[in-house]
């Protein structure tokens, strides 16, 4: 759920992608920047021209103090081990001006179905079993409310839990259960 309202100035999709949200701001007359750190930010760049896209580690993030108004990170913060999570939202924090917003999805450690690997209650068992039950490497760090609300005060931001709305969202989402 994103108020437009409060997305004025410059926004960072943090964790791009496909560029798919970016083009999204961008329709919206919002200026927007996306960063990932995956290479085929090139392939994003020749399907949408128009993007403006950085290739960088989120932990690293290479823009001056308050520079941005909104950071919104869909779907990242899961893939960034728990250790560099702090690092991160530090970056996150120096690069946004005193009244930014950010904007966090991440994957909840109690979702019924797993979004990365689609199998049922996986990130419900303990974390030893994951790799043993998906067929390949399981990188995924998913958090619970309170660890992310810890995260959040370690690194000076308040927190606002959506779940409610996203998890809804989810469920009427027929898509989704295909």
């Amino acid at each position: 759920m994103i108020r437009h309202d409060l997305m004025s100035g410059l926004l960072l999709d943090l964790g791009c992608g496909g560029g798919y949200a970016t083009e999204y701001y961008l329709d919206l007359g919002i200026h927007a920047i996306g960063l990932d750190i995956h290479k085929e930010l090139r392939d994003v760049k020749r399907r949408a021209p128009a993007l403006e896209l950085v290739h960088s580690d989120g932990r690293f993030l290479p823009f001056n103090n308050a520079t941005f108004h909104t950071i919104v990170s869909i779907d990242v913060l899961e893939h960034v081990p728990y250790s560099s999570a702090d690092r991160l939202l530090t970056g996150m924090k120096r690069v946004l001006g005193k009244i930014g917003i950010l904007y966090i999805s991440v994957s909840n450690r109690y979702e019924i179905l797993e979004p990365h690997t689609l199998i049922p209650f996986l990130t419900w068992f303990p974390r030893s079993w994951w790799n043993s039950i998906s067929r390949s490497k399981f990188d995924v760090s998913p958090y619970t409310v309170k660890r992310l609300r810890e995260l959040c005060r370690r690194t000076g931001f308040s927190c606002e839990d959506f779940t409610w709305f996203y998890a809804s969202e989810k469920l009427r989402d027929r898509v989704y259960w295909q």
